[in-house]
């Protein structure tokens, strides 16, 4: 009886341990299943997809208010939003209108303080904090470009515009419904038109001719070359008198029409190096004036012939040597 009952025993305990040993298969199959299915979720996590198919994405903080939307507006283009603070307000929006992309940059904060701009093809419009329009750039009628300033309130107030033939036209607020035209530009005439300065340009706006001050103060008028240079001068002398100076295009001077000290008129004609070669210049002895008299003289400088009045009030003439000895004289 007791050896039954020892093999009775002996066979539950095999019998328990062929269990437990299942058991414990079963379970590291379990545990290798489960680190499997991890690694193989976390690499699907790493990977890189191609291509993303969905109808709105959002980018949340870490509090979970909204920072980001990529997603379809009212009308099913696409829309990108960015957004801040603490009621997530909206800062810039990127948007596929009916007529085109428009952007639209804003300030944020609380109802009441904000303000936005909207760039689109055809305007760049700029509201204030009552949604109210206070500047807008945009097409005008004629197809031109124009420019709208608004009051507070959002009323227009000035209106610079193109017109139908190509000229400007201004317009500004007086109190009533409609704006008021002051002026269209175009050939007109001024009575009186004052300035410091005034360029005259040509091709490439290089500046051909130029009205202005000198350096001793009085008006200048210069006529340039296209490289710059000044080739025609009206100005004052030395002496404060009128002045017309010729150049060439290297800015040497060619011929000077004056005045001298006494106010009365002079002629130069300049050699190469503005060397003078010719002097028209009226004659005198002291006080007395005599006439007039014209002077050539060489490169050097020296005055080789001489054509004036002397003192007697009759003609004189004379060439000379170099170092200003008589070669031909009259009267001898």
């Amino acid at each position: 009886m007791k050896d039954a009952t020892m093999n009775d025993v002996e066979r539950r305990l095999a019998k328990l341990e062929a269990q437990v040993g299942r058991w414990r298969r079963a379970t590291m199959a379990l545990v290798v299943c489960g680190v499997a299915a991890v690694s193989l979720g976390a690499a699907r996590a790493q990977e890189t997809f191609d291509v993303l198919r969905t109808r709105r994405l959002e980018v949340l903080r870490e509090d979970g208010r909204l920072a980001a939307v990529v997603g379809l507006d009212d009308a099913g283009g696409g829309l990108v939003q960015l957004r801040r603070g603490e009621n997530a307000e909206l800062v810039l929006a990127l948007a596929a209108g009916e007529s085109g992309g428009v952007v639209r940059l804003g300030t944020g904060g609380a109802p009441g303080t904000r303000k936005y701009g909207e760039l689109a093809p055809t305007h760049w419009r700029v509201h204030g904090t009552s949604d109210q329009t206070l500047w807008e750039v945009r097409e005008a009628e004629s197809g031109g470009g124009a420019l709208v300033l608004s009051d507070a309130e959002g009323a227009p107030a000035v209106r610079l515009d193109a017109v139908a033939d190509g000229t400007g036209r201004a317009a500004v607020a007086d109190g009533g419904e409609e704006l008021r035209e002051l002026a269209t530009a175009g050939p007109t005439t001024v009575d009186l038109l004052r300035v410091r300065a005034l360029e005259l340009v040509g091709e490439g706006d290089a500046v051909i001719g130029a009205l202005g001050k000198n350096e001793a103060g009085g008006g200048s008028f210069e006529l340039r070359a296209k490289e710059g240079g000044a080739v025609v001068v009206l100005g004052q002398g030395p002496a404060g008198h009128g002045r017309v100076e010729a150049r060439s295009r290297t800015g040497d001077a060619a011929c000077e029409v004056g005045a001298t000290t006494l106010g009365e008129g002079a002629v130069t004609v300049y050699g190469r190096r503005a060397r003078p070669l010719v002097r028209l210049m009226p004659e005198s002895e002291g006080q007395l004036p005599l006439g007039g008299a014209c002077v050539i003289s060489n490169y050097a400088g020296d005055e080789v012939v001489r054509l004036g009045v002397d003192t007697d009030g009759a003609g004189e003439f004379g060439v000379y040597e170099r170092e200003g000895e008589p070669r031909f004289q009259v009267p001898r």
